[in-house]
């Protein structure tokens, strides 16, 4: 199931890049704009469905779909060099979108990985904010174990 999920997301993000790129009409930003709330659909839609499931279940397909999913868009956005930092902001926020709502739902695991991922992927001084949220996650990581823990 996750397979063939993981092909049909690869296939849509293509396809969302290949239109992009081939769109040279009277307002392009439009055209990126939407093509950027269809990547974050692609990433949202199994989150959402994950936040509806009862009961929570931390090894969720629709978690491990919208986490891979999250992937997939950073790996077009590497692809994407023109518009690189604006494409890492997208997926940023999206890496941030999936730890909170694990975080939330109680799957620390998952929360941490996504967590970590920011701090390791996104550098530079324009990621500094992200980086940041990223530790407060962490913090909020331990602060949730430590409390399991009593």
């Amino acid at each position: 199931m996750i397979q063939r999920s993981i092909l049909f997301v690869t296939a849509a993000l293509l396809a969302g890049c290949a239109a992009q790129q081939g769109y040279y009409g009277p307002n392009p930003q439009a055209q990126a704009d939407q093509a950027t709330a269809n990547l974050r659909n692609i990433v949202l839609e199994p989150l959402r469905r994950f936040q509806r499931e009862q009961p929570t279940d931390c090894n969720s397909q629709n978690l491990k779909l919208a986490v891979l999913s999250a992937r997939e868009v950073e790996s077009v956005a590497d692809q994407r060099s023109e518009t690189l930092v604006e494409y890492n902001q997208d997926s940023a926020d999206l890496d941030l979108e999936i730890a909170d709502v694990a975080l939330s739902a109680g799957c620390l695991d998952t929360a941490e990985n996504m967590y970590r991922h920011v701090i390791e992927r996104y550098i530079g001084f324009v990621y500094a904010a992200y980086r940041q949220r990223a530790q407060i996650g962490i913090e909020d990581v331990r602060t949730k174990r430590a409390s399991k823990v009593q």
